[in-house]
């Protein structure tokens, strides 16, 4: 029986694939909410550029989220077009063109938030707040040293 092998792996595997399976299929649900032509990829960058209050280079954002440059370009570019990014010159070096997210893009992230929250509600209704805070900070430790072990001491 597929169970009887699972439930002989070690402890962290069987959460790993719990949580990989989790992030799998919140996706996919989420993604069926997000405006049309809007991306969880694209979603991320606006949710991370709101999240940390800064503008970044495509460098910066294709590390964070560890994908090529030419990928992130490509997203940057289709956010670009939507008028949910906009591309600024470096105060630094005007020749290096930093990522910031315009009102419309804050929008779009604003609301992805609350789409979030209705599918906890819906999906979540198993756990209650109480439990939801019991788990946040240990997956938050968890993230960040998952960081750690991609980033080093530069995590972002």
């Amino acid at each position: 029986m597929p169970g009887d092998q699972m439930s002989q792996d070690p402890l962290v595997t069987r959460l790993l694939l719990e949580i990989s399976i989790i992030a799998h299929l919140g996706d996919l649900v989420f993604a069926r909410e997000l405006p049309k032509g809007v991306t969880t990829a694209q979603y991320g960058v606006l949710n991370r550029l709101v999240r940390l209050r800064r503008r970044e280079t495509i460098s910066e954002l294709a590390r964070a989220f560890q994908v090529a440059q030419p990928t992130m370009s490509s997203t940057v570019a289709q956010l670009r077009k939507k008028g949910l990014v906009e591309l600024q010159p470096s105060d630094e070096d005007r020749r290096r063109k930093i990522v910031a997210i315009t009102a419309a893009g804050a929008r779009i992230r604003a609301d992805g938030v609350l789409t979030q929250v209705a599918l906890a509600e819906k999906i979540g209704a198993s756990l209650d707040e109480r439990e939801w805070e019991t788990i946040l900070p240990q997956i938050h430790q968890m993230r960040l040293g998952l960081e750690q072990e991609v980033f080093g001491d530069t995590a972002v």
